[in-house]
């Protein structure tokens, strides 16, 4: 999966965009995705948010999107 941004965004947090491959840990029943290089994941959080943190187990999350979506 391809994380990306554009703007202001895109630029101030670009070390936490790029490419995370899919993981077989669920959580929330959501599928988690790992970037390799930094060790962040993308997850669902129990907030109903996805986010990107270095522990799946943590909700601040240094991005959060608020959606409804499966994967």
């Amino acid at each position: 999966m391809l994380l990306q941004a554009e703007g202001y965004a895109g630029k101030i947090q670009a070390g936490y965009l790029g490419v995370f491959e899919l993981q077989e840990e669920v959580v929330q029943g959501r599928p988690t995705y790992k970037m390799p290089v930094l060790e962040l994941f993308l997850f669902y959080t129990a907030g109903g948010k996805w986010a990107v943190e270095d522990d799946t187990s943590e909700a601040n999350g240094y991005w959060q999107v608020e959606s409804a979506a499966r994967t």
